[in-house]
């Protein structure tokens, strides 16, 4: 075996550098050594007379396309053993050093009475680098050095494996029960925990259940002046399933029993801190008893008893019992009695001085206060690892697990992709068919005050229903505040759930959009294109603009009083957009917030113009020169070299360390390589030709418009997205030349071919796409959404108007795959029979996207 590699230990780890020509990659192995005293057990084959290092590369050249996970290496005899892939039981050692790619062979730490969680990686050993455990304490408490969670972490650089939050520390849970799970006053109206038996422990029964609904009676306080939905925090009483609740302020939590009594008392224990948290637990925040009096614009509250309002369900001196406190006369701290969608609010003076003005406070989301906390102690906020995880490039159960074909979050209002079938089987319907047959589905109204629900405003009925038809084609989505996505089926206003799986980490919203509107950008850019901070989105409560959808539109899971981020409520086509003015009036911007490819190209080009620069200042370090040296050697500015060693020194590589959440590099393989010769759909980033010479951009059309574009076809058409702009300078090939190519600045030439390799699946094609239209998609699939088999597109007028954009040469090589060659919103489509004599109509066919590899 002719190897070429560099060798060498630190500490307890093997590093191996292998040079290209041998294995089809530059790269460096990393092996750790493992349990003293075992060895792995299940040995495939022996060599002897092997340095520690051939021993490693025995292993990896054994199997060139596999990872080489572990091996055994004994020095005494320089004997190596390699190990039958995936049978990792240990034995005594016998002298042998056992050594693991797969950095965490050893048990994680332990934690006692805690409740443990994986994060990319499911439990079974060895873990990959990068996996994690999260630790968090049951029933919401905290631990003893007062943090929410802590964790370990696989580590490929340390000695010890597992890098952990409490770095040796005695920290175990607090003893106790923490809320929501316990309660806070001696009624528990506050109480939204999981408790659901009596105290002689009968079984609850669920509060809007007909059983219950007909037992309520003013014997069990219930008020026959308010609705009973309104007796309720949040005024949902299915969000309140059949778990112990006071909605009737008597002496304690209680429930409906199915028996002669109707109801009984709960044991709902107290908290061991009485302290009401200073946030709110659920969206509209209604079992918020904390002290905050003052609204987001810092105006004083008023007491809510003494107002007089026309309204009655402002009436609230009548209507003590829909608060979780109760109510003296000087109570004026924030609360949330009507149910309103962003949560706590509080009645303020007017600018005339009248008491019917109204602003949401200041109460953040507890989820969201604990989530930033928790990043914060952790250092991952700004950046974090990418998990290890095993990915396919097929369409196989891996790729279903990479957003956009996954849900990021348990309510998936980012969801974009695909699916269309509900968990029970059933066909998903087009979105626009969706009709109104009386009054609005509870899915769509129940983020409403209940008091709205019953008779919702003809212009949000309206508004409501335009963005319910506006939802993509039959894909499963979530426009409601339903717990996940899901669409509506037979009739078209019954409804199921889809079941869409949870993304593999990381799970962090993608800094860019898939679509024109953006409804799925759920990142933290909150400034818009020009610079300016964006405000909070409650504190344009009264703002028409904001209000007619409120919260259905947004991709958050939790939306509180400091939300300022981005968003699109309105559905506006020009994506996300945001308030940038204080008062009332429209003072709103669009963010520029940028398209997935377009913020993938630009990752890219960073990483291509930084990558040089760095591996030479990493192997003049390697090579034991300065700092100093290096800086006069490479003509370096001293933050560039510092930089890049701190880098290398913390990862022990000359690989960034990707940013959470956005493209990490350019990527190996699609969109970077080319699935024809010819390469029309070719939509990666090279822009040098193949005798070096940088591209031009090509709308700046240096040499006129090239021969072989059809002058009856604008020179813009002639690119996807009908826009040459979008494509700067990168190589394509908008005509019929033999490959890509782009314009060079030399009039003697004019343009030159680019060099692009082949893609590894080739002469199969990419069954995905790349872009939310797919205007990309060149591969073979020749069915409709429907079913109905496409047409040739010879027997369309389109061939003749749209052929630069199709990504073949379709004139000479007629086919019926889908296709999208005039940028329809909808993505690919073709042309099927409607069984009318000599009709045909285009429909929309289901392509997937591509796996978004380059976020793992």
């Amino acid at each position: 075996m002719n190897v070429a590699m560099m060798e060498w230990t630190y500490l307890s780890v093997l590093f191996i550098h292998l040079i290209p020509g041998v294995i089809p990659m530059d790269r460096t192995l990393v092996y750790r050594k493992e349990f003293p005293e075992k060895r792995y057990k299940t040995v495939a084959m022996e060599y002897h007379g092997q340095t520690l290092g051939r021993c490693a590369l025995k292993c990896v050249y054994a199997d060139p396309q596999a990872e080489c996970e572990v091996f055994n290496f004994r020095q005494s005899d320089q004997s190596c053993q390699l190990i039958v892939p995936g049978n990792y039981e240990m034995v005594p050692a016998e002298g042998y050093l056992a050594y693991t790619r797969l950095s965490c062979a050893s048990a994680h730490p332990m934690m006692k009475n805690v409740n443990v969680t994986y994060e990319g990686w499911d439990g079974d050993y060895p873990a990959p680098s990068g996996a994690s455990v999260v630790y968090t304490c049951p029933h919401a408490a905290k631990f003893t050095d007062g943090s929410i969670r802590h964790h370990a972490t696989c580590s490929a650089l340390l000695q010890t494996s597992w890098k952990t939050s409490f770095n040796g520390k005695h920290v175990r849970c607090q003893k106790g029960i923490a809320y929501p799970e316990c309660r806070l006053t001696k009624m528990g109206k506050e109480y939204i925990g999981t408790v659901n038996t009596t105290k002689t422990g009968k079984p609850c029964l669920r509060w809007n259940s007909p059983e219950s609904t007909s037992f309520k009676t003013k014997r069990n306080g219930f008020d026959v002046n308010i609705i009973y939905e309104e007796h309720f925090l949040n005024q949902d009483p299915s969000s309140h399933g059949n778990f112990c609740r006071n909605p009737t302020s008597i002496a304690e939590p209680w429930c409906f029993v199915d028996d002669g009594s109707n109801w009984e008392l709960c044991e709902i224990p107290f908290c061991l801190d009485l302290r009401p948290p200073d946030c709110k637990m659920t969206q509209k925040g209604a079992e918020y008893i904390g002290t905050k009096s003052k609204t987001i614009s810092g105006s004083p509250c008023l007491p809510w008893i003494g107002l007089q309002s026309p309204i009655s369900v402002e009436m609230f001196a009548l209507r003590k019992l829909v608060f979780p406190d109760s109510l003296t006369k000087d109570h004026n701290f924030c609360r949330n009695p009507t149910g309103k969608p962003g949560g706590p609010w509080c009645k303020i003076l007017g600018p005339t001085g009248s008491t019917d003005g109204w602003e949401y406070c200041d109460v953040r989301s507890c989820a969201v206060e604990e989530t930033e906390e928790a990043c914060e102690a952790e250092g991952r906020c700004q950046s974090a690892p990418s998990k290890n995880m095993r990915t396919s490039t097929g369409d196989g159960v891996e790729a279903s697990r990479m957003y956009p074909e996954c849900r990021m979050t348990p309510m998936g209002k980012e969801y974009r992709g695909t699916h269309s079938q509900t968990e029970t089987g059933e066909k998903c319907l087009p979105w626009m068919d969706f009709f109104i047959e009386g009054s609005l589905p509870d899915v769509l109204v129940s983020h409403l005050p209940y008091h709205e629900r019953l008779a919702v405003p003809n212009d949000m009925t309206e508004a409501i229903y335009d963005f319910i038809k506006n939802q993509d084609l039959n894909y499963c989505r979530n426009p409601s505040r339903a717990e996940r996505p899901w669409c509506f089926i037979r009739n078209g206003s019954s409804w199921e759930y889809c079941d869409i799986p949870l993304c593999h980490s990381p799970k962090e919203p993608l800094e860019c959009r898939l679509t024109d509107e953006g409804l799925e950008y759920a990142e933290l850019k909150n400034a818009d294109a020009d610079g300016r901070m964006c405000q909070p989105w409650f504190s344009r409560s009264n703002n028409k603009r904001f209000s007619l959808l409120n919260l259905l539109a947004l991709p958050d899971q939790s939306v509180d009083s400091s939300h300022n981020y981005c968003r699109n409520p309105n559905v506006d086509r020009g994506g996300p957009w945001c308030f940038t003015e204080e008062g009332t009036g429209e003072g709103w911007r669009q963010c520029g917030i940028l398209f997935c490819f377009e913020e993938y190209e630009r990752s890219a080009l960073d990483d291509m113009a930084s990558k040089p620069s760095r591996e030479a200042v990493i192997h003049m370090f390697q090579q034991g020169h300065s700092p100093v040296k290096i800086i006069k050697e490479l003509l370096l500015p001293r933050s560039t070299v510092d930089k890049a060693i701190a880098r290398y020194k913390e990862l022990g590589t000359t690989q960034d360390r990707p940013r959470s959440g956005r493209p990490r590099k350019r990527a190996d393989g699609y969109p970077e390589c080319l699935q024809t010769a010819m390469g029309k759909e070719y939509a990666g980033t090279t822009r040098t030709t193949e005798s070096g010479k940088p591209c031009l951009r090509w709308d700046s059309r240096p040499y006129g418009t090239p021969e072989d574009f059809d002058p009856n076809i604008r020179y813009e058409d002639h690119f996807r997205f009908g826009n040459a702009t979008l494509h700067q300078d990168f190589c394509r090939n908008p005509a019929l030349k033999k490959q890509p190519w782009c314009f060079v600045a030399d009039p003697a030439i004019k343009w030159e071919f680019c060099e692009i390799p082949p893609c590894p699946n080739r002469p199969n094609k990419m069954e995905c796409k790349w872009t939310w239209k797919g205007e990309e998609y060149a591969g073979t699939e020749n069915r409709a959404a429907s079913g109905r088999s496409c047409l040739p597109w010879r027997k369309s007028e389109l061939l003749g108007l749209h052929w630069p954009r199709f990504p073949e040469d379709v004139r000479s090589k007629d086919h019926n795959f889908c296709r999208n060659p005039t940028g329809d919103k909808n993505g690919t489509f073709c042309l099927v029979e409607t069984g009318t004599l000599n009709l045909n109509e285009f429909e929309t066919c289901d392509i997937p996207f591509c796996p978004f590899h380059y976020l793992y």
